[in-house]
C-alpha cells in the first residue's frame, strides 16, 4: 500500500500559509501559542530543518539493522520503508511506528513511487546484488544521496555500476561486523550527507580527478556585483572554453573579489579584452599557464 501526496513548493506553502494565518491570528488574538523546543533544535533537540529525511529498500536480512542504526541517530527522520514483500515490509513499518511512537511511516512496494514523493534526502538500500545498481542509479537520478552495497574485498577501486549515472560522489565504506562498527559507519554517513546539505562539499571523497584537464588559469579581479562572472563564464561560453576549477575570493567589506577559473584552454587577446571591455565591474582579467 502506497501512500499518495500532494505536492507543493514553498512558495506556495507560505502564501497559503499567510491567508490562513492571519485568520487563526484574528479569531485567536490573546492566546498564547506553545512550540516544543524540539521544534527550534533547542535543548540538544536537531531541528527539522536541519534533518535527514531517510527511507529505505529492502527488508530482508542487512535492511532492518541498517535502519535500526539510522533511527538511533538524532539527525535521521526515517519516513518510509520499501519492499518487495508484505511481511518483513509490515514489519519495518511497525519497527518505525514503534520509534517514533507514530503511525506515519509509508509503505512502498515500488521504489518508483518512494523516490517521487518529493521530500527525501537519502535512502537506503540493501537488496539483491542484481538489483543494487539499479536502484542506486535511480536514487541518484532523484537527486538523493545513497547508502547502499558494501565493497567486495578490504581495498579496491571505486568501479560501482552507479558510477555510470555521473554526478556521483563516492566515500570510504568499512564493513561493520560488530554493532559499534555499525554505529560509527551510520555516524559517519550521517555526518558526510549533513555536511554535504549544508556546504555542498563531501568528505573523504574518493573519485575526483587526480588532477583535471585544465591548461591555464583566468583571473578576474572585479567589483562584487551581480553579473559580473555571468558575463565571465559568457564569454568563455561564446568560445567554447570550459571551466574546470572555479574559485571566488570576496574580500572584506564585500566591495571587490578575485576569480580564478582554471581552463581547458587559453582565452587568447580578444577573449580576455571582451571580458574587461565588456562589464564595468571587472577591474582586471589576465591568464597564465599552469
Amino acid at each position: 500500500m502506497s501512500e499518495k501526496r500532494v505536492k507543493m513548493d514553498r512558495r506556495e506553502f507560505i502564501r497559503k500559509a499567510a491567508v490562513g494565518g492571519a485568520a487563526a491570528v484574528a479569531g485567536a488574538a490573546g492566546f498564547p501559542t506553545i512550540v516544543r523546543a524540539a521544534a527550534l533544535g533547542r535543548d540538544g533537540a536537531v531541528a527539522p530543518s536541519d534533518r535527514i529525511v531517510m527511507a529505505g529498500i529492502g527488508f530482508g536480512m542487512q535492511g532492518p539493522s541498517n535502519m535500526r542504526t539510522f533511527l538511533g541517530k538524532s539527525e535521521v527522520q526515517w519516513v518510509a520503508v520499501c519492499d518487495l514483500d508484505e511481511a518483513p515490509l509490515k514489519r519495518a513499518q511497525d519497527t518505525v511506528n514503534r520509534h517514533y511512537g507514530n503511525t506515519a511511516c509509508a509503505t512502498y512496494k515500488d521504489y518508483r513511487e518512494l523516490f517521487a514523493r518529493g521530500d527525501l534526502d537519502a535512502v537506503s538500500i540493501a537488496v539483491p546484488d542484481h538489483w543494487h545498481a539499479i536502484l542506486s542509479i535511480a536514487a541518484v537520478r532523484a537527486g538523493l544521496d545513497v547508502f547502499a552495497q558494501e565493497p567486495a574485498a578490504a581495498t579496491g577501486e571505486f568501479t560501482d555500476p552507479i558510477v555510470s549515472a555521473g554526478f556521483v560522489y563516492g566515500t570510504h565504506h568499512i564493513g561493520a561486523s560488530t554493532n559499534q562498527a555499525q554505529e560509527a559507519i551510520a555516524a559517519e554517513t550521517v555526518r558526510i550527507v549533513s555536511t554535504f546539505m549544508r556546504s555542498g562539499q563531501v568528505p573523504n571523497v574518493v573519485n575526483l580527478a587526480k588532477q583535471s584537464p585544465a591548461t591555464h588559469r583566468l583571473i578576474v579581479r572585479h567589483r562584487d556585483r551581480p553579473g559580473v562572472l555571468a558575463h565571465v563564464f559568457e564569454q568563455l561560453r561564446m568560445r567554447s572554453i570550459n571551466a574546470q576549477e572555479t574559485e571566488n575570493v570576496v574580500f572584506a567589506g564585500a566591495e571587490a573579489a578575485v576569480a580564478r577559473i582554471n581552463l581547458d584552454a587559453a582565452p587568447d587577446a580578444g577573449a580576455l579584452a571582451a571580458i574587461r571591455e565588456g562589464h564595468p565591474d571587472v577591474l582586471t582579467a589576465d591568464v597564465v599557464k599552469l
